[in-house]
């Protein structure tokens, strides 16, 4: 037998199963599924902006519900009222009609439930670039990985030595003459391998900062917990 948990497509048979929600005002009515999206899956229809918009469609979703007791009602963005039904709606998870005779939530609890559900995105933001910039120190730290932590410390001198001496022949590189008495290498050859790595150390760093930059500009941008967990802080990196 398959699994009973495994989603179904939308069918007539499903179809009272669901409620239309208007993703802009988050109202709710028991406007039927339309038979053209029969055969979906029901995550399809959390978001139906992809649908042509002359089919009416466009701007609703139509999402599971189910009965429960007010109190147990969890992380609502909003309460709608139709036709003697309340509806909770909490886009994209659902929506959960109130039990008839029991209070919906007040002003005030509506306002909590906010708060709470903001407060829970702005954790899951911070954790989320908290995993894009520790991937950014793994990515460019591997870089100097085989070198001495002090040699690492001697990078911007080399540099800085290298370029002058690329503009003055006579100015003075006691670093890079060091280095090249003690590799036995020539000093030209020095100065072009040094100014080689850090060109090609600064394109790949600049590449993978930037790449940082832009993961924290879409963390910041999410308005849902749905359109952040589409953002995969592990994934995409410059190589």
């Amino acid at each position: 037998m398959g699994n009973q948990n495994t989603p179904q497509p939308i069918s007539a048979l499903t179809a009272a199963q669901y409620i239309r929600v208007d993703r802009a005002t988050l109202a709710a009515d028991r406007t039927p599924v339309p038979d053209f999206l029969y055969g979906l899956l029901p995550e399809s229809l959390v978001d139906l902006t992809w649908s042509d918009p002359a089919l009416g469609v466009h701007p609703y979703a139509w999402l599971p519900y189910e009965d429960v007791l007010r109190d147990d009602i969890n992380s609502a963005t909003h309460i709608a009222t139709q036709e003697g039904e309340t509806f909770a709606v909490n886009l994209p998870v659902g929506v959960v009609r109130v039990t008839p005779g029991v209070r919906s939530l007040t002003e005030g609890e509506q306002e909590e439930r906010r708060q709470r559900v903001a407060k829970e995105l702005t954790d899951a933001k911070a954790a989320k670039l908290r995993e894009a910039n520790r991937e950014c120190d793994i990515r460019i730290n591997a870089l100097t990985s085989t070198y001495p932590a002090t040699e690492v410390l001697t990078f911007s001198k080399q540099e800085m030595e290298a370029r002058a001496f690329l503009v003055d022949e006579l100015a003075p590189t006691p670093m890079i003459d060091a280095l090249a008495m003690n590799r036995n290498v020539p000093k030209l050859e020095l100065v072009a391998r040094i100014i080689g790595k850090a060109d090609a150390f600064a394109g790949f760093t600049g590449a993978v900062v930037g790449y940082r930059q832009l993961l924290e500009d879409r963390i910041d941008a999410a308005t849902s917990m749905s359109v952040l967990s589409e953002i995969d802080p592990l994934a995409g990196w410059p190589v």
